[in-house]
């Protein structure tokens, strides 16, 4: 039974020979993985855990990378398909609320930048240290 089947294999061992990768293949520098990830829609998230730290800290920072990555909103995006219209307005959008981080409004001190003390110094005290009261009643 043996002397029937082995025709059958050789055969097909020879026309799946294993030739090495050719030498222009990322693989063979290892940059294949690194190629593949600067895509612009691949997501990383990484987190060290310290020696010290618990856990349920480790995970909070956890959570935080993923929201902050835009992860778990690129997952929800990519549920249902977009068709070119609604991909269109959610690309406007997007830009739009991009444009409003953006654009920063200047705070006070930025504004007046005379030698004036500030509104109401006098009131509630030098408004560069705020916790001059507890300081004072610590002391």
């Amino acid at each position: 039974m043996a002397a029937l089947l082995q025709p059958s294999f050789t055969g097909l061992f020879n026309k799946l020979s294993l030739r090495p990768a050719p030498k222009h293949s990322l693989s063979s520098n290892g940059t294949a993985s690194r190629v593949a990830m600067k895509g612009k829609n691949t997501y990383i998230v990484e987190v060290t855990v310290g020696e010290d730290e618990p856990a349920d800290n480790a995970m909070k920072r956890f959570r935080r990378a993923v929201s902050s990555s835009g992860v778990i909103f690129e997952a929800r995006r990519r549920r249902y398909f977009e068709n070119t219209q609604d991909e269109k307005k959610r690309r406007f959008k997007d830009s739009r609320s991009k444009r409003k981080k953006l654009f920063r409004v200047a705070t006070y001190d930025e504004t007046n930048q005379s030698l004036e003390p500030a509104p109401f110094a006098e009131m509630f005290g030098d408004p560069d240290d705020i916790f001059a009261e507890v300081k004072a009643l610590a002391e």
